[in-house]
Order: C-alpha cells, then structure tokens, then sequence
C-alpha cells in the first residue's frame, strides 16, 4: 500500500559560519544557528568563526575552510547569523545565494538582516561589520576576492 508522505532525503549536513570582530562572541552567535539548523533537523557538521568581519571572504580562514568542506562533500550547506556576515550588500547576498545553489549548496541567515543596515532598526549601521570584495567561485569552491585581514577558529 503506498504511502502519502514525502519521504525524507536524510538528513542534511550543514555548516555553522560566524563572523565577530570579538572573538568571546562567537560560540554566542552560534548556538541560535544551531537551533536554527536543529528547528529544520538539519545536522551540524562543523562549525567555523572568523574574528576580522571587515576582511574579504579570500582574507579569512575560516570561511576557506568552510569553501573546502562544501567542495569535499562534508556540508551541503551553510547557516550564518546574519547575512552582513558574509555580504557586504543585498546585491552581494544574491550573488553569493546564487553561486552556491549552482553547485548544489545552500545559505541561510538565521535572523534576517540586511547588509548594510542595523539588525534590528532602520537607521544605517555606525560600525559597519560587512566584508569587503565579492564571493567567486574557484574549481568546485567558492572564494571571496579582494584583500584584508581575517583569523580563524573552529
């Protein structure tokens, strides 16, 4: 007798990316990233933190690391805070949602901010925390483009 319910794929492995100019709040920022991916029974492969928020996506280890996950097949995708962390704009947001979904990957931000702007109000940002340079992919990664700082931990 069939069945009416989907079926389930499985469970999907995803990444947790947390970019803080101070480094103590990272581990705060990713626990409602994890309850994020667990609400949608998504697993928690990895998580990776850059300190340096201001730095290219290329400039920070931990976001290469991450990009080297999605290409081995570790992560199928990605569960940021906020979209500020890893775009500098909406236009940036799209352009990085749209490579990642060519290769078969995702991005979501767990709480809904726009680049450029404050989290939670309508006035622009005093201390802007949005990478600079644009996401592009290289082989069967992605990488950020352009130059700065950034430092890594898992």
């Amino acid at each position: 007798m069939p069945s009416d319910t989907p079926r389930s794929p499985g469970r999907v492995p995803v990444a947790l990316y947390i970019a803080t100019a101070n480094g103590d709040a990272g581990g705060a920022l990713a626990d409602p990233c994890r309850q994020y991916a667990d609400a949608r029974e998504w697993v928690v492969a990895e998580t990776f933190t850059d300190t340096g928020p201001l730095a290219d996506l290329n400039d920070r280890s931990g976001w290469l690391d991450l990009s080297d996950a999605l290409s081995r097949g570790t992560v199928k995708g990605i569960v940021t805070w906020t979209r500020s962390m890893v775009a500098g704009s909406v236009e940036e947001w799209d352009r990085l949602t749209a490579i990642l979904a060519d290769r078969g990957w995702f991005l979501v931000a767990g709480a809904l901010d726009t680049p450029g702007q404050p989290l939670y109000s309508g006035g622009p940002r005093s201390s802007p925390a949005a990478p600079r340079g644009r996401a592009h992919v290289s082989g069967d990664g992605m990488r950020g483009r352009g130059s700065g700082e950034g430092a890594s931990g898992r």
